[in-house]
C-alpha cells in the first residue's frame, strides 16, 4: 500500500513516478536504455515543464494503464504526453517538456545526435496494479506498441 495515501487512493507523487517509469520503458523499446545513454553517450534528460490533470485518483488494487508517446523534437527539446486509464476510463493526463543535456559538458544536445529513434505519436502503454505487492517486488509490466 506504499503507493496510496490514508484514503487508499494513489498518491499524486506515485502517479508521477509511474509516468516516469513508463517513459523509461518506452525509451528502452526504441533500442537505447537510459544506462546506455548516460554511460556511453554521457547524456541525460532533464524535465523542464509538467502539466498534469487528475480527474480521479485510482484506488488501491485497481489496475491502471499508463500510456506515453513523444512528439517530434523541437530544436533541443521535445514533448512527451501521458494518459492514465482504469479500463476505458481516462483518469489523468499529462504533458511534459524534456531536454537532453551533456553530463560532462553541461550543454544541450539534439535528440537526433543520440541515434534514438523517436517514434512520434506511437503510444506505449504499461499496466500497473496500484498498491500491489507484485509490482513492488519487481514483476515487470508489459508493453504493447500500437501502430
Amino acid at each position: 500500500w506504499h503507493d496510496t495515501d490514508a484514503t487508499l487512493k494513489i498518491r499524486p507523487t506515485q502517479l508521477l513516478a509511474l509516468m516516469q517509469e513508463t517513459s523509461n520503458r518506452h525509451i528502452a523499446t526504441s533500442g537505447m536504455s537510459l544506462d546506455e545513454l548516460r554511460e556511453q553517450k554521457k547524456l541525460g534528460f532533464i524535465l523542464s515543464k509538467t502539466r498534469v490533470e487528475i480527474d480521479r485518483r485510482p484506488s488501491a488494487f485497481e489496475t491502471i494503464t499508463v500510456e506515453t508517446w513523444t512528439n517530434p523534437s523541437r530544436s533541443f527539446g521535445f514533448n512527451r504526453s501521458f494518459l492514465v486509464r482504469v479500463g476505458e476510463e481516462t483518469v489523468a493526463k499529462a504533458d511534459t517538456f524534456w531536454a537532453l543535456v551533456g553530463i560532462e559538458d553541461r550543454k544541450f544536445h539534439k535528440m537526433e545526435e543520440t541515434g534514438y529513434v523517436c517514434r512520434a505519436f506511437t503510444p506505449c502503454p504499461f499496466s500497473y496494479s496500484v498498491g500491489s505487492p507484485t509490482r513492488a517486488f519487481g514483476r515487470a509490466p508489459y508493453c504493447v506498441l500500437r501502430h
